[in-house]
C-alpha cells in the first residue's frame, strides 16, 4: 500500500503493484491498520494495481465483510481496464461498487 488518508469518516487506501498470494495478508492488515474507529467508508484506489489473483480478490471480499461488520462500506476506485475486467468476470462488481472517476464518487456521496 502506498498511502492511506482521508477526511471525516472516509478513508482512502492507495494500492499499487500486484495483489496476490505473496502479499494479500499483509495488504489486508495494512488497510485494517489505516481504518479508524469512525471510518464508515473505505475507498480502495486501484489505479496503480497491475494484477490481482484469487487471493487478492479474497482480500477485497474480506475487507468488504470486515467493513460491513462495522456498519461501513467499501468502494473500488479507478481500477485500470484489466483489473476492472477481472472484477467483472468474477462478479465482484455485484457486491463492490466501482467508481471510475471523481464524478462517480460524488454521486456515491464520497469526497476524497
Amino acid at each position: 500500500m502506498n498511502q492511506c488518508n482521508g477526511q471525516g469518516n472516509i478513508k482512502a487506501a492507495y494500492l499499487h503493484g500486484k495483489i496476490d498470494t505473496s502479499n494479500s495478508k499483509q495488504l489486508r492488515q495494512e488497510v485494517i491498520d489505516c481504518v479508524e474507529a469512525d471510518t464508515t467508508t473505505l475507498v480502495l484506489d486501484l489505479h496503480e494495481v497491475t494484477f490481482i489473483d484469487s487471493s487478492g480478490l479474497g482480500s477485497l471480499v474480506f475487507l468488504l465483510k470486515w467493513m460491513r461488520s462495522r456498519g461501513g462500506r467499501v468502494v473500488i476506485y479507478r481500477p485500470n481496464s484489466q483489473v476492472r475486467m477481472l472484477l467483472d468476470i468474477a462478479n465482484m462488481t455485484q457486491i463492490l461498487p466501482v467508481c471510475s472517476n471523481v464524478e462517480e464518487l460524488a454521486a456515491a456521496d464520497i469526497q476524497l
